[in-house]
């Protein structure tokens, strides 16, 4: 299996997409109330990322396409995000027409004032993001993101870029999580879910970000230093603790005994944050069992 050549295809009317594939993601998660004032400048942050003259399109209000992001389009946005204090918005953003997933991907799930719910962040780059050459500027990315703006935690790491689409979902998941229960560095992710990690995580990632809050609900700074050991990089970001586990994204083929030592030490530190199972049955098409064993698999 080549994880990185993944291709999660749906066909529809004769039409093939491409709805799921490998990429360099980062998840992040924050509270309603405080990152209600952010939309706009989150969006903001993530259009300087794009190359030069990169189109957009975003979800459409009936949720059944997506529109070419125009500079008129792209104000009414802006307005909109910036008046989040009176009512939550979704979007989902992407570099492709149609339902083809693309390169870039942003959503954003922001403006909850429900305690049982978490904004969410999630972003998804091309590949080549993880790639040695360049894995000290994404991870200078994710820092900018989580030292500007109130996050509880956020993680990055190789992933899959996933389009949004309950039909397609259905196709790129199952994928997804083949791949990640036998490369464990994988991140996975599954949006029915995500909302509910409140000062949670699914897993740790090359990249571990934790607010003040989070670092002590693990046990504090030195515990978190201590449980992870000197492979692992502790680096104050923002209001908390950025964790690193080593140069570039790990992928950690369990079929080849890949060295994932760092990872799974983080993984086991941050244990009293993580999600410890999913919440729903029959996820990514296969049953509870072997999908929260992902959720445990450095335990």
């Amino acid at each position: 299996m080549d994880w990185k050549a993944l291709r999660a295809e749906y066909t529809e009317l004769g039409r093939t997409m491409i709805v799921a594939r490998a990429a360099l993601v980062m998840e992040l998660y924050g509270e309603g109330a405080r990152m209600i004032p952010h939309g706009r400048r989150l969006l903001e942050h993530f259009l300087r990322l794009l190359p030069k003259d990169t189109p957009l399109h975003v979800l459409g209000s009936n949720d059944r396409e997506y529109k070419e992001v125009t500079p008129q389009s792209l104000r009414r946005i802006q307005k909109t995000l910036d008046e989040l204090g009176k009512k939550g918005r979704f979007y989902s953003f992407k570099d492709a027409p149609g339902f083809d997933v693309g390169n870039h991907s942003f959503e954003v799930s922001l403006g909850s004032k429900h305690a049982s719910m978490a904004d969410t962040v999630q972003i998804a780059l091309p590949i080549d993001w993880g790639s040695p050459a360049q894995a000290d500027r994404t991870a200078e990315v994710f820092a900018s993101f989580v030292a500007e703006f109130p996050f509880w935690a956020g993680v990055a790491g190789y992933g899959f870029d996933l389009v949004w689409g309950r039909e397609f979902e259905q196709q790129g998941m199952p994928a997804n999580m083949a791949a990640a229960r036998r490369f464990h560095g994988l991140l996975v992710r599954h949006r029915t879910q995500e909302n509910y990690l409140v000062k949670k995580l699914k897993s740790a990632g090359w990249l571990t970000y934790l607010d003040t809050e989070l670092v002590e609900l693990v046990g504090g700074r030195d515990a978190l230093a201590s449980a992870v050991g000197d492979q692992v990089t502790i680096s104050p970001v923002g209001s908390g603790l950025l964790v690193r586990t080593g140069p570039a994204p790990l992928i950690g083929d369990v079929d080849q005994n890949e060295d994932l030592a760092p990872l799974a030490a983080v993984n086991r530190a941050i244990a009293p944050i993580r999600l410890q199972r999913w919440l729903a049955t029959n996820l990514f098409a296969i049953e509870r069992e072997p999908a929260d064993a992902w959720l445990h698999r450095f335990d």
